[in-house]
């Protein structure tokens, strides 16, 4: 593989699909609410762009715990080099505490995910030494950012990538690939789905699990804990050589597995993109046969109980991404149009029945809109995606004007409260990830600055009071 790993990749690593990154335009003006008698929602409390050395620099994820926002990704230094950077933030004034930055000087190195507890921050990505790329997970003390313990995974010489991370019960667990040496030609690269989970304080491996179901290419690209399992999604590719939707649930203690479901839909490719667990029930999300894909399972058994296979308007549809709060789940993603284009798609259920409960499909301007990123918090859900300006040229990662978008709805209506796109100068400009903490929406992806390069940018957005009638917890 060659030595370099592009930043915008990187986003197609943890997600997938660079076509997901792509957005929507409401009419509703940014920062005003949709409903009376409810605090103003939406407005700007801070932002924070970074741009060290002009180049191309990524946000990838974030984390928001009590008065700390950690985000995580990758910037370009004054040699060309990309770095791993997790950054942690004073959630109220955008303050920054501390940075730790890892530049090996051999090519891009990355900060994919982090999380966090009140304990510890974590980090976890990739990093050259010398010719390949390692597995990277670093611990951190929460206040000053003083690392407490690494873990530099090498597996057979080759490229590996840590991906997702969870924390539960004093354990961290990680999940990502492991690149094996392979001569089959059918498979040019043999990924392997890779799960390791470490005492949180030590940083003591307790386990790990590695899966090849066929020789090809396996992916764990998204991770979830609660409830004494721990639950990986991504794909496996078969040996016909495609790609189905795949689920691994784990005994958190011990790291047997426990179930897996693997969904073909007719024999294309098919990803497991997102995941969440709460109570005894798993949601997977994700696409399968190019529909928009929801499957709720049974956390302790495996078992199937419910299931949304979505077709909007018989093109590429896709849910990118799930959370469950409160006895209802949300998925965010995107639906094709009787137009043929894509648009900004979340949908809401009943948690137990699958039963629809709400429905937004926003289209924008005409181009191809898609929610990228979701979080749910005090009875609102918020979602967020690149979208597209009145040209309606935002068509795919670095193609396009786009519109870094955060979009408020009532979890129990779908009510839309309010809207917040940040002004560009016709860039490609996106959020990756969303995070709430009191009160506060944080978002973190890339904007376009004025000499045509990529920010890192994070932004932090007023959340607004409760609404009247909200019953999530």
């Amino acid at each position: 593989m060659a030595k370099t790993i592009d930043r915008l990749n990187a986003v197609v690593a943890r997600t997938m699909f660079a076509s997901l990154l792509l957005a929507w335009m409401s009419a509703v003006t940014p920062g005003s609410w949709a409903e009376d008698g409810q605090r103003p929602g939406g407005a700007l409390l801070w932002e924070d762009s970074l741009d060290p050395a002009g180049g191309q620099d990524l946000g990838l994820d974030v984390a928001a715990r009590g008065r700390r926002v950690l985000t995580a990704g990758s910037i370009t230094l004054a040699d060309g080099a990309g770095a791993f950077v997790v950054r942690s933030y004073d959630a109220a004034t955008g303050q920054l505490i501390w940075q730790d930055q890892d530049d090996r000087g051999q090519g891009n190195d990355l900060a994919y995910g982090v999380v966090a507890t009140r304990d510890a921050a974590f980090g976890v990505g990739a990093v050259r030494d010398p010719d390949d790329a390692d597995w990277l997970v670093r611990a951190y003390e929460p206040d000053t950012g003083a690392v407490l313990w690494q873990d530099q995974f090498d597996k057979a010489g080759n490229n590996d990538f840590a991906l997702d991370a969870a924390v539960e019960g004093g354990r961290l667990f990680v999940g990502g690939i492991t690149l094996n040496p392979t001569v089959d030609p059918r498979f040019p690269f043999n990924f392997n789905w890779h799960v390791r989970a470490y005492e949180a304080t030590t940083g003591a491996l307790l386990w790990q699990q590695e899966t090849d179901l066929a020789g090809g290419n396996d992916q764990s690209l998204r991770l979830a804990a609660g409830h004494e399992r721990v639950v990986a999604v991504g794909n496996v590719q078969t040996t016909a050589g495609h790609l189905d939707f795949h689920v691994r649930a784990y005994d958190a203690a011990t790291g047997a597995l426990v179930w897996s479901d693997q969904v073909d839909g007719e024999g294309g490719d098919d990803n497991a993109l997102g995941v969440a667990v709460e109570g005894r029930r798993v949601y997977a999300a994700g696409t399968v046969g190019a529909d928009f894909f929801l499957r709720a399972y049974n956390a302790r058994t495996g078992a199937v109980l419910w299931e949304e296979r979505l077709d909007l308007g018989g093109g590429p549809d896709l849910a990118r991404t799930v959370a469950a709060r409160g006895g209802r789940v949300f998925a965010a993603g995107r639906g094709t149009n009787a137009a043929g284009n894509l648009d900004f798609l979340v949908r809401a259920y009943d948690a137990r029945t699958g039963e629809l409960l709400w429905h937004d499909q926003a289209d924008g301007a005409g181009g191809d809109d898609a929610a990228t990123a979701l979080a749910v918090k005090g009875g609102h859900v918020f979602a967020a995606g690149p979208v597209s300006g009145e040209d309606a040229t935002c068509v795919t990662v670095g193609s396009g004007s786009c519109l870094f978008t955060v979009r408020a709805y009532a979890g129990t209506t779908g009510a839309l409260l309010w809207e917040n796109r940040r002004a560009n100068a016709g860039g490609n400009d996106f959020p990756v990830e969303v995070g709430v903490a009191n009160r506060r929406v944080f978002a973190v992806g890339r904007v376009t600055n004025a000499s045509g390069g990529a920010d890192y940018v994070v932004r932090a957005l007023e959340a607004g009071s409760r609404g009247a009638g909200e019953d999530l917890h």
